[in-house]
């Protein structure tokens, strides 16, 4: 049984596969939104719904081999081997939500450039990283139109991703700010609490993000959960606020030919309609298999961590000319 997944674990087998798919184009789809906002479940809506190529868990974790599998007689075996760790840990879903864990489940192409090029967002050094990554992944999936990515850490580069590929396309989703810093202070909760057995796998490349899970841990360990939440919030309201910011300014800084902004509310709602307009902005018909958006009610509770800095958070949002409380998801 495999009890971990390390870069080093897999030798690239794809060095030479990869020169031969080089005339496949790279049309990249890319999903903008802060952490927690609801990024995850649109891209499960669209790579359901629509002809485009999208990475999982599968993909991530063995990238450096996914040509030569392919091209064996046996090319599921990876998947069986990650279906069978998972089943090992008795994994169902994400832990930090409802998302049903699985290796075609999707992850961030964050992850992926982290562990090959030392670097989490897309920059000029790492092109051709991300370059193979979706000739790889549009060349596994015949009759895909693009390549569906996110990652959240990218939120605020739309220009300059825009200036790397001209053709991208970006869609935005945006959240209730409130909702997103609870969703924010549960996860660093549960990560403290119970952290699911895939985030160790996931943050093997990301030494300061190991760190910071393991400061949350000792924290909840010393003070407990009631002052937890008073010491971590705050830090968790500033962090919120920047990632707007720096949405505000990217969405900002590309032109209306290339973006389209969704909210997670009427996503939520309107699951067929928000996505029918996606469809049309990407110039795409939903497959006769398209994903039914399957939307668990949320009960609009607001946690008393969360409560009790309502009015100083609207004021942090104000003074920054941020949009302050949207309809309620």
């Amino acid at each position: 049984m495999v009890k971990n997944f390390h870069p080093r674990w897999i030798r690239d087998e794809d060095a030479e596969a990869l020169l031969g798919i080089a005339h496949v184009p790279v049309s990249p789809i890319f999903i903008m939104g802060l952490h927690r906002s609801g990024t995850t479940f649109l891209y499960q809506c669209l790579a359901g719904s629509f002809p485009l190529a999208s990475l999982t868990l599968h993909d991530l974790l063995f990238y450096p081999r996914l040509l030569s599998r392919h091209a064996s007689s046996a090319p599921d075996q990876d998947r069986q081997l990650l279906q069978a760790w998972m089943n090992a840990q008795t994994v169902t879903t994400r832990g930090i939500d409802d998302i049903r864990m699985t290796p075609d489940m999707v992850e961030e192409y964050g992850f992926l450039l982290q562990r090959f090029s030392g670097q989490s967002v897309l920059v000029k050094s790492n092109q051709p990283l991300f370059e193979g990554m979706c000739r790889k992944l549009q060349y596994l999936n015949p009759g895909s139109k693009g390549v569906l990515l996110k990652n959240p850490l990218d939120t605020g580069n739309g220009p300059r991703i825009h200036r790397f590929y001209p053709q991208a396309r970006f869609i935005f989703i945006a959240r209730d700010p409130l909702q997103i810093l609870q969703s924010q202070y549960n996860n660093a909760l549960h990560f403290a609490t119970d952290p699911p057995p895939l985030l160790d796998i996931l943050l093997q490349k990301f030494p300061l993000a190991r760190i910071g899970v393991l400061r949350y841990r000792m924290l909840l360990r010393l003070v407990g959960k009631s002052r937890f939440g008073r010491l971590t919030v705050p830090g968790l309201m500033r962090s919120v606020v920047r990632e707007l910011e720096a949405y505000r300014a990217s969405y900002a800084g590309l032109p209306d030919s290339v973006k389209i902004e969704v909210t997670y509310h009427e996503l939520i709602k309107q699951p067929r309609q928000t996505l029918d307009r996606i469809g049309a902005f990407l110039g795409l018909g939903a497959r006769l298999d398209a994903f039914d958006a399957k939307v668990r009610p949320r009960s609009g509770r607001t946690i008393p961590e969360i409560e009790s800095v309502r009015l100083r958070f609207a004021e942090m949002l104000r003074k920054r000319d941020l949009p302050a409380i949207s309809p309620q998801d």
